[in-house]
């Protein structure tokens, strides 16, 4: 709708100093393409795109959930390993204190020599400052796990952190059909999804590319109605505009075509057409680097589930050796020297199978974070509901 107020100073026998009017159009028109556009392409393959890219924002956020996640299950073993060498250490310190006494007793009985207790506060001493150093490391995981929650120690407390779950051995469920538990990866796999979600952005784009470059042809229809007022009032214009006095009828066809001497639509195209190549090249590199990484994850669980196995075996058995030592340093035929020695082999022993049973834990958590089952196993649902979905 259109509203003008004229003034001309052109004479007239009716207005020789000329007229001053307002004149008023109403007209509707309909506009149906037959070359660009048509079918409304290009605002479909526009739509198609942000519906691919929202799904591309889904992924990504679904794939920060399994890094998040990921990286606090890492915290948490490392929280894990620092409390149970911190018990070692606890334990070896008591028993250290134990030794002393027990040293006291048998020199006292002269069936050690006075040397022995020297000796027994010195191993003291020195189980005392290896607590210290693993109760630093405690404190350093703590730490760490506050900056994970956000926890600020001067505005919610010096939070401490115990570790519920210790290892499940038995809990790891390795896949016998690997061709299969591949395919059902891929299926929900975030960067796989993404690829693809990218391959049909890239396709969308050479769709706009190409209805952008065509010449456009439209059938048009309109209707309109017109009025003049020599009042100059715009309200009677409006008034008689909408009335049926004059109107307006118009049929026909419009063509246009771009010179394009520049090659502004064929680049658009070219570029379009890489984008695409280049998404297919990292879909199928994703696909390999995904099968590849599968395949170690899953080897590492076997590999480190028999090595905690092993550990576990030969902790059992210095376990008795130590108790064995012990005894026979109770009866005064063992040097106080021997006992530590046979502990701080238990202890070590004892480290490694600590050691193992993390890599256990984290190898599995590796593989839940490369099949996208991490979160699904810590019991975390993942739903993304959008006001834009169709």
């Amino acid at each position: 709708y259109t509203i003008r107020d004229r003034f001309s100073n052109m004479s007239s026998g009716d207005d020789p100093e000329g007229y001053d009017d307002a004149t008023g159009n109403f007209s509707v028109e309909v506009r149906q393409p037959m070359l660009r556009g048509v079918g409304a392409a290009g605002v479909r393959a526009r739509l198609a795109q942000a519906n691919h890219e929202l799904e591309i924002a889904r992924q990504e956020l679904r794939q920060r959930l399994l890094m998040g996640s990921y990286e606090a299950l890492t915290l948490y073993w490392q929280l894990y390993r620092a409390e149970r060498t911190h018990a070692i250490n606890r334990a070896s310190l008591a028993n250290a204190r134990a030794l002393r006494e027990e040293s006291v007793r048998l020199v006292e009985a002269r069936r050690l020599a006075p040397t022995t207790v020297v000796e027994a506060r010195s191993i003291e001493h020195l189980r005392e400052a290896e607590l210290a150093s693993s109760g630093q490391l405690v404190t350093e995981v703590a730490s760490e796990l506050r900056r994970l929650l956000n926890l600020d120690v001067i505005e919610n407390g010096e939070w401490s952190f115990r570790p519920v779950l210790g290892p499940d051995p038995g809990a790891a469920n390795l896949p016998t059909d690997f061709e299969g538990y591949l395919q059902a990866v891929l299926d929900v796999w975030p960067d796989y999804r993404i690829a693809q979600e990218r391959i049909a952005v890239s396709e969308q784009a050479l769709r706009i590319a190409r209805d952008a470059g065509r010449s456009q042809l439209d059938l048009v229809l309109s209707y309109g109605q017109n009025s003049r007022d020599f009042n100059s009032s715009w309200a009677n214009a409006l008034e008689q505009s909408m009335a049926s006095d004059y109107p307006e009828w118009r049929v026909g066809i419009e063509w246009s075509t771009p010179l394009d001497w520049g090659g502004r639509a064929d680049a658009q195209e070219t570029i379009a057409r890489s984008q695409i190549i280049q998404s297919r090249i990292e879909f199928a590199s994703v696909r390999t680097q995904l099968s590849n990484q599968l395949h170690t994850r899953v080897r590492q669980v076997e590999a480190t589930r028999q090595e905690l196995a092993g550990h576990e075996s030969n902790v059992g058995l210095l376990e008795e050796l130590l108790a064995a030592e012990r005894a026979a340093f109770s009866r005064g035929e063992r040097a106080v020297r021997a006992v530590i020695e046979r502990e701080d082999t238990l202890n070590r022993a004892r480290l490694r199978a600590i050691d193992a049973a993390v890599r256990f834990e984290l190898a599995k958590a590796a593989l839940g974070l490369s099949d996208g089952s991490l979160t699904r196993s810590m019991g975390v649902e993942f739903a993304l509901e959008s006001e834009f979905a169709g």
